[in-house]
């Protein structure tokens, strides 16, 4: 029995590895994606009080007047949370134990990449920081005017 599993696991074993399906990729990302935009930044506001729990600094601005708002997020070193991901949640929701179903998604949290702001987000509403991989509401925003 243990030399038929000796012969028969490793031509078992290439045999799915030869049958295994490529891994998708994509030669470009879709419009919007990883887009760069340069140019001189308008200051709409900067905040490091918004948040609670974490010392996060908050910096909005824009490229061109009327254009997008761009959040940049610049936290501490020992912030560390798995999978952080920026929802905007509308209205004045600050007491919030799970992700709201009309929270919108901004993008993952990087202290360094700034994200723009979708044209939904308009009025007052708070930003809710959620790990993805704890499945829990981490932080959650001041109400902020956009």
């Amino acid at each position: 029995m243990i030399i038929a599993l000796a012969i028969l696991l490793p031509v078992a074993y290439a045999f799915g590895l030869m049958a295994r399906k490529p891994v998708p990729a994509m030669s470009s990302l879709p419009a919007g994606i990883g887009t760069t935009v340069s140019g001189v930044e308008i200051p709409v506001g900067m905040r490091g009080d918004l948040f609670s729990k974490w010392p996060i600094m908050v910096r909005s601005f824009r490229y061109r007047e009327g254009g997008p708002i761009f959040v940049e997020f610049h936290a501490a070193e020992n912030f560390v949370k798995p999978d952080l991901l920026v929802y905007w949640v509308g209205g004045g929701a600050t007491n919030v134990a799970k992700l709201p179903d009309n929270a919108i998604l901004v993008g993952a949290f990087h202290s360094d990449a700034p994200l723009p702001l979708p044209s939904s987000v308009t009025g007052n509403g708070v930003f809710v920081l959620y790990s993805l991989a704890n499945n829990e509401v981490v932080d959650i925003s001041k109400p902020l005017p956009f």
